[in-house]
């Protein structure tokens, strides 16, 4: 069928017959709720349908039959407006009494035109408004320029002042690698540069290096020590022997000469062996650790001041070590 060149008439006459066929006997069936549709059961094959009953529409679908058709002409003419198509929704709805919003339509009002699709919510998507510049930094300062490169400029000026006092002060107040007055540094006035270079990876590293040489030294004299003692057990094994046979007692006065004698020996090896061994280590160290900066290590070797001094420092340098 084809309703779009029907005049109102026609429609009118339609509905006129639709009515008149509604109020048949055949047609007494419940109407459906609004908001939900007719349920038919499915057809089967032992079930037939019914001659004596038609399938006629309810008045509730005969009214949207009608408004629809009426809305497509009116379409057709022309675009209603807002107030136009409220004006409208209000008299259908008061004329076949019920409102429009109860109504089934799948595919949105008849003769409106959709709103534009949006996307489905996402909080990722997030829009932020431009940022614009604070209005402190678009000021401009005195002779044209702005607060920004002047407040850059003050900033530049007061480092610079700070940094030429700290010169000044470090030239002034404390001695320079080189300076006599370097070496001899008192432990208060040192205590600043040695955790100065304390903080350095290779000057650590330095240390260690001349800590496994210390070490190694004093593994390879304990060795030599050791050596020395066993040369002595083996001059007084015979005579330990014999009486141990005879089963007589060694006499105090030859345990006493063996222990002077073995006393005798580790001081010639100290004296020839150790001491110049470790004193070519020590001249070695404070050269190396003089080339590297530190402070303090210069001194008279009879000076006990100067040798407090120096074994503080080399604690601190000890201790700076096994921390890092």
């Amino acid at each position: 069928m084809n309703f779009q060149h029907h005049d109102k008439n026609s429609v009118q006459s339609l509905l006129a017959l639709l009515r008149t066929t509604q109020d048949s006997p055949a047609s007494q069936t419940a109407a459906p709720t609004p908001g939900t549709l007719p349920h038919y059961p499915p057809p089967s094959a032992s079930t037939r349908p019914d001659p004596s009953v038609s399938g006629v529409p309810s008045q509730r679908q005969l009214n949207d039959l009608l408004h629809s058709l009426n809305s497509r002409g009116t379409a057709a003419a022309q675009t209603p407006s807002t107030s136009s198509l409220q004006a409208e929704d209000s008299q259908y709805s008061s004329a076949f009494g019920g409102a429009r919003h109860n109504l089934i339509e799948p595919f949105g009002p008849v003769g409106r035109t959709s709103d534009p699709s949006r996307l489905p919510y996402d909080p990722q998507i997030r829009t932020t408004p431009p940022k614009t510049p604070p209005a402190d930094k678009a000021r401009s300062g005195s002779f044209g320029r702005s607060n920004s490169a002047t407040k850059a400029e003050g900033t530049g000026s007061t480092t610079r002042e700070v940094d030429a006092g700290k010169v000044k002060g470090k030239g002034k107040g404390r001695a320079l690698p080189g300076d006599p007055e370097y070496g001899v540094m008192g432990f208060k006035d040192a205590l600043p540069v040695l955790t100065e270079l304390l903080a350095g990876d290779e000057f650590l590293q330095e240390l260690r290096k001349m800590k496994v040489d210390q070490d190694t030294l004093e593994r390879r004299l304990w060795a030599k020590q050791e050596k020395v003692k066993a040369e002595h057990e083996r001059r007084i094994k015979a005579e330990k022997d014999i009486a141990r046979i005879a089963r007589k007692t060694i006499p105090p006065d030859k345990q006493l000469e063996w222990s002077q004698k073995l006393s005798g020996d580790l001081s010639t090896f100290h004296r020839q062996s150790c001491l110049p061994a470790i004193d070519g280590l020590a001249q070695r160290q404070r050269e190396r650790l003089e080339a590297l900066g530190v402070p303090g290590l210069a001194g008279e070797a009879g000076d006990p001041k100067a040798r407090d001094r120096v074994r503080r420092i080399m604690d601190v340098l000890q201790a700076g070590m096994e921390e890092g």
